[in-house]
């Protein structure tokens, strides 16, 4: 069981691996199972260490199939190596297909676009699999030259949506090599002590399994996990950052020229802040960097300025020296993206995987590798997180984002004709992180798939337009407009019933209220934010309304939603409804969940209430 390592930008490598524990009933929603699975690290003083791993699956789905048809292993050359010792398909009866070595593939890594990388891979295929069937595979893996010298560290959550049944972790290390250890839900004994090494064995079982809750938060922060480090606190992982980064960020001549030429006329020390991270944000492409120690180390900032393009590292240190330009300080701040809201009390390199930019002057976060995100606008994944201020190694914490921070505000108008046909316009205006979501929507939506847009969020559409702001104008509020058409949308003669839903509306109150589960094991994503619909509809003539929903005002805890329906002439009806979440974190306790679910119901049904008519 490979730990998968994520990334937005290519901080860290994050090496992974895990399993634990006696055979036991699989779960059966679960598309293979970990039959057994020993990973086994030696580390060495100056931080370098290999990595062995010995894993058996079995398959019991045909999904499984396609996502255990290969094993791979991948490793930065001059830096890593890397190998697959053996990999074989054992058949239900016993019978063993190896893949032989000179038909395992080795790749390099993408070219130029998405990705600059000196990786290379070896692919094992494994050969005639059937559901019932084990892939088992041994895999090495060596860091000849570790990332930041006489360091390590490793960080793993071991899911708990997957059957695991015999998986054992070990990690030799020199007894004069300091180690702290994060443990939790993992069997483990005193370490083993040998001549001038000591090795510590984890274990781990997971037989009651099932599948995971949408929107909650990583198994880093609530179910079992280790991180091992050497670091003695995180002042000193800062300082192994900012060592190779700190040099890069310095101003040159062309660097200076360009802040002046950026901030020419302007003497407020916030708007010149803002014209810089226009800028970067702008012009210089996101462009994931895994190239040796480019991996972990920026590029130097006058670099960046001139080829247009960088990774995370490079955002902040160009930004970084922009700012310094104009006498600005700043520094990185590095951040997990993710559903991780934790920071380990052991200090780990490993646990963070992207970096944004603090401003200490307007205690202000910019993540310009976000390039719809406006000045001071943080998006949603880098929200309410621990970060590691790079240039004073303190911990701190982004701002999370109030309900009047993040808003949509959608009007639609109806007109039903004489064949039950609808015709509409919507406009939504959206701030904060829910601009930056828009913008990014409609940066994508071209006027070649406006059509297809139109049918895919507009149920029973037949055709439409969409008109949109400029998305390079990072100025909130961010508008975008669709015109549609719905045949068939009323049902006459009737009586029928027709939803205040109908239409374009990309925020679904009923939906944003995120109730779909009947209860809660685990705490989840749960933001703020204020949605409001405005929503009027015009009937033909010859209809009778027969029924207009009662205006209310329902209050949980955190949530509200206030609905109002009005009418100005005997054929035309108007919804005004908002829903506000209100929450101070960006994470919800499950117990929350469960005690609020009955109130969030009751909202949900009025919410969805329809004004019924009928033919006279």
């Amino acid at each position: 069981m490979r730990w998968i390592g994520y990334s937005a930008c290519a901080i860290a490598l994050v090496c992974s691996g895990a399993a634990f524990a006696q055979p036991a009933p699989s779960a059966p929603s679960a598309p293979f199972e970990i039959v057994s699975d020993r990973v086994d690290y030696v580390v060495h003083a100056d931080g370098s260490f290999t990595q062995t791993q010995e894993s058996t699956t079995r398959i019991l789905t045909q999904q499984a199939l396609q996502i255990l048809r290969q094993t791979e292993i991948s490793y930065s050359e001059g830096y890593q190596s890397g190998d697959i010792v053996e990999a074989y398909t054992l058949k239900s009866d016993g019978t063993r297909i190896d893949v032989p070595r000179d038909k395992m593939l080795v790749t390099s890594g993408a070219g130029a676009g998405a990705m600059f990388s000196d990786y290379k891979s070896k692919i094992a295929v494994y050969q005639n699999v059937e559901v019932g069937d084990e892939v088992v595979s041994k895999i090495s893996f060596t860091q000849n030259t570790p990332w930041f010298k006489n360091q390590f560290s490793l960080a793993a959550a071991f899911p708990r949506s997957v059957p695991v049944h015999n998986a054992i972790m070990t990690l030799t290390a020199p007894k004069s090599f300091p180690l702290q250890f994060d443990v939790s839900g993992l069997g483990s004994a005193a370490p083993e002590q040998l001549d001038d090494t000591q090795r510590w064995t984890w274990s781990y079982a997971n037989n009651a399994t099932g599948l995971p809750e949408a929107g909650s938060i990583s198994d880093f922060d609530s179910g079992p996990h280790l991180v091992v480090s050497s670091y003695t606190s995180y002042a000193q992982v800062a300082q192994a950052y900012q060592d190779g980064a700190h040099e890069k960020a310095a101003p040159t001549d062309d660097i200076r020229a360009l802040a002046d030429q950026l901030t020419a006329g302007v003497s407020d020390r916030r708007e010149q802040a803002q014209r810089l991270y226009d800028w970067v944000s702008g012009n210089i492409k996101y462009v994931a960097i895994f190239l040796g120690k480019g991996g972990i180390v920026p590029h130097a900032a006058s670099d960046v300025l001139h080829s247009r393009y960088g990774d995370c590292k490079d955002h902040v240190v160009l930004l970084e020296a922009l700012l310094a330009a104009k006498g600005i300080p700043s520094t990185g701040a590095l951040i997990s993206i993710g559903n991780i809201y934790k920071l380990s009390p052991v200090p780990a390199f490993d646990l963070f995987n992207h970096i944004i930019t603090y401003v200490p002057e307007f205690d202000m976060y910019l993540d310009s590798t976000v390039k719809t995100a406006p000045f001071g606008t943080l998006p949603a994944p880098d929200a309410d997180k621990p970060v590691l201020l790079v240039s004073t190694g303190a911990v701190a914490r982004t701002p999370n984002a109030a309900a009047a921070q993040s808003t949509v505000h959608t009007v639609t108008t109806l007109t039903i004709d004489r064949d039950g046909e609808a015709t509409g316009d919507s406009e939504v205006s959206a701030t904060g992180s829910a601009g930056a979501a828009f913008r990014a929507l409609m940066d994508v939506v071209s006027p070649q798939v406006q059509a297809n847009f139109v049918r895919a969020t507009v149920p029973g559409a037949s055709d439409g337009t969409v008109t949109k702001a400029d998305t390079a104008k990072l100025v909130d509020p961010y508008v975008h407009s669709v015109h549609f058409n719905i045949p068939n949308a009323a049902n006459f003669p009737g009586p029928g019933g027709i939803s205040f839903g109908l239409g374009y509306h990309p925020v679904a109150l009923g939906n944003a209220l995120n109730i779909g589960l009947p209860v809660r094991q685990s705490d989840y994503t749960c933001g703020s934010f204020t949605a409001t619909d405005d929503t009027t509809i015009h009937f033909p003539a010859g209809v009778r309304i027969i029924s207009v929903p009662k205006s209310q005002t329902l209050t949980a805890d955190g949530v509200s939603v206030s609905i109002a329906y009005t009418r100005s002439d005997p054929l035309t009806v108007r919804s005004v409804r908002t829903l506000t979440a209100e929450h101070p974190h960006a994470v919800c306790a499950a117990s929350y969940y469960n005690r609020a679910r009955p109130q969030l119901m009751t909202m949900a049904g009025a919410l969805s209430a329809q004004v019924l008519y009928e033919k006279k």
